[in-house]
C-alpha cells in the first residue's frame, strides 16, 4: 500500500496524512467538501454524477446536473411507453446529458414528443418534447433513484382510480402543448 494513511473518523469526516476533509450532503447528489488546513476552512461544492442506463448495459447516460424537476406522469402515452401504470420522470437540461456509450433509438410517440429506448433490450429511457431544452429521464433507469423523490403528478386525467401513490402531492392535467415540467 502507498505511504499515505487513510483514517476514517466518521462517515463524513476523514483524514489523509495531515489534512482533514469534511464531506456533507447538501441537496440531492451534491456534496460539499471542506478542506481544513491550518485552521482555515475552504468549502468546495462537488457534485457527484448521476448515471443510469438500460437493462442490458449497452446504453448508458451520465449528467452532473441535479434534476430540475421529478414527477409522476399518468397520461396514456407514458403508460404505454413504459408498460407501467405511470411513468416517473426526472427532468434535466438537455445540454448537460451525455450518452456515454451507444446512442438510444427514438420512437415518435405523439405529434409533440419522442421516446428514447434501447434497441437491444427494449428498456425505455427518456422522453423529449419537440423544441424543448429539457429531457425527461425515466427514474427507473437510474443506477441510484433513491435521492430523487417526485414532487407532483402530471396527466392526472389518465390516472387509474385504484392507483394510490403519494396522493398528497400537487397534480395537473395534460396540456395540449405541454412545457417541460
Amino acid at each position: 500500500m502507498a505511504s499515505e494513511t487513510y483514517l476514517s473518523l466518521t462517515p463524513f469526516l476523514f483524514a489523509m496524512a495531515n489534512t482533514v476533509f469534511s464531506v456533507s450532503l447538501a441537496t440531492a447528489g451534491i456534496f460539499f467538501v471542506s478542506l481544513v488546513e491550518e485552521n482555515e476552512v475552504i468549502a468546495m461544492p462537488v457534485q457527484r454524477s448521476i448515471q443510469g442506463g438500460c437493462q442490458c448495459g449497452r446504453i448508458r447516460f451520465i449528467t452532473s446536473q441535479a434534476p430540475l424537476d421529478v414527477n409522476y406522469c399518468h397520461c396514456s402515452m407514458c403508460r404505454r411507453a413504459t408498460g407501467g401504470l405511470f411513468a416517473t420522470l426526472a427532468w434535466f437540461p438537455l445540454e448537460h446529458l451525455a450518452w456515454s456509450s451507444e446512442q438510444p433509438a427514438w420512437f415518435r410517440s405523439s405529434k409533440m414528443a419522442g421516446r428514447a429506448f434501447c434497441p437491444h433490450c427494449g428498456t425505455p429511457l427518456a422522453m423529449l418534447y419537440d423544441g424543448s431544452n429539457q429531457i425527461g429521464l425515466l427514474l427507473g433507469s437510474f443506477d441510484d433513484p433513491l435521492p430523487f423523490a417526485p414532487t407532483h403528478h402530471y396527466g392526472i386525467e389518465g390516472r387509474l382510480a385504484w392507483v394510490d401513490i403519494q396522493g398528497h402531492l400537487p397534480a395537473r392535467i395534460t396540456e395540449d402543448d405541454p412545457a417541460p415540467h
